[in-house]
């Protein structure tokens, strides 16, 4: 009996997401109808009238893959990378609304002989696309909102890419910004509940909770300002003041965000640190475990290369000890620091090998993709502790 109860709360979220996928499809039918009508009405202009037609085309075709996506991915939707797949099909999906737009708002201009006909269509066509946008906002607030385990923490990287797909769009693509706006609010009501929630564990600090507090109230605020020149932009995205109100009330947002959520970001960050030191440790050994193969296959330098193996292998529990260090340590810089350390010994060492199978071509495809694999993953805990310093 308690099987089948966890069975079917684990398949509500599924469900519900499928329901919202199916919303959006529904909402895309209505876009596709009233875009045909206006189409009809433009025969005097058959560029614009093809235009309003291929626009409508590629938004019924990106929610198709964005429906089937979600019945592909919704049974695994917990893992991070089917999100962020299912988040790019509905971005898909948002841009190709975009186009609809544009193109239906090209038409007021073609002579037509009921030209009041054909701006009802044009209005009746874009109150269609905010349908639709409405679905695809409710669709990734249910991504968002904690329904699924992986997804929880990502807010923070939802909020920094929508304010840099917002500053991109700036004088370019005012739908697009209106857009990026709307994502950043919904990654904004997320800080804001985390940040209320760690305000209500804070018990006895009550300096803390009040500071937290506060913060969550002027992040509160300056998310209502974002709505309401979002809200503003979308009524004539095509006008360079409403724009730039839109890109200032983001960037005061951002400014605040960082500093109200400091916290927040500091603990992102240093998981990200810890998350790309365990993986550094994954690659160096399917390193070791490649390289021992290698050896008995090698036509020279076998010397050097199970030396050189030998170093990797004594560096990883040295490196295991610093991550849990680190862990048990968050705030120690100490800590930090030697975590970065070993994980950049770890690509001293594999530039010697990258040496090696230079001179060694029976080795050269075997060893040199877990050795770029260890390159990139440092890589990336270089750029993190550089945003944490900063």
């Amino acid at each position: 009996m308690k099987k089948r109860q966890n069975m079917c709360l684990e398949s509500m979220p599924a469900d519900q997401l499928l329901g919202l996928a199916k919303a959006v499809a529904n909402a895309t039918a209505g876009l596709v109808v009233k875009a045909k009508v206006l189409a009809s009405q433009i025969t005097s202009d058959p560029e614009a009238q093809q235009r309003v037609i291929a626009s409508v085309t590629q938004t019924g075709l990106c929610t198709s893959q964005l429906v089937a996506c979600t019945k592909v991915l919704a049974p695994t939707i917990h893992q991070p990378t089917c999100q962020q797949q299912l988040s790019e099909a509905g971005r898909e999906v948002t841009w190709a609304v975009d186009g609809v737009v544009q193109a239906s708002r090209a038409a007021v201009h073609v002579p037509s002989e009921d030209p009041q006909m054909v701006q009802q269509s044009i209005i009746e066509t874009e109150t269609a696309a905010t349908e639709v946008r409405d679905a695809l906002d409710q669709l990734n607030a249910h991504l968002l909102k904690g329904s699924y385990k992986g997804y929880q923490g990502d807010a923070l990287n939802s909020f920094q890419t929508s304010y840099e797909d917002l500053k991109q769009y700036y004088t370019t693509d005012g739908q697009r910004m209106v857009a990026s706006a709307r994502r950043l609010a919904q990654a904004t009501a997320l800080m804001i509940a985390d940040i209320k929630a760690q305000a209500e564990e804070s018990g006895d600090d009550s300096d803390r909770q009040n500071r937290l507090f506060h913060a969550a109230k002027q992040l509160a605020d300056a998310t209502t300002n974002l709505i309401n020149a979002a809200k503003a932009c979308s009524s004539n995205p095509d006008n360079i003041q409403l724009q730039t109100e839109l890109r200032d009330t983001a960037d005061e947002l951002y400014t605040l965000a960082y500093s109200a959520g400091g916290e927040q970001f500091q603990t992102r960050l240093i998981h990200n640190l810890q998350s790309a030191a365990r993986a550094t440790v994954t690659g160096a050994t399917q390193l070791v475990n490649i390289s021992q193969a290698a050896t008995k296959y090698s036509r020279g330098n076998s010397y050097q290369l199970h030396n050189d193996t030998k170093n990797v292998t004594n560096l990883i529990p040295k490196t295991v000890i610093t991550i849990r260090e680190s862990r048990a340590n968050p705030d120690d810089p100490m800590a930090l620091l030697e975590l970065i350390g070993a994980c950049e010994r770890f690509v001293q060492v594999s530039e010697k090998k990258d040496d090696i199978v230079n001179f060694d071509y029976s080795w050269q495809y075997t060893i040199i993709c877990p050795i770029f694999q260890i390159k990139h993953i440092f890589m990336c805990v270089c750029i993190t502790i550089c945003i944490l310093i900063l």
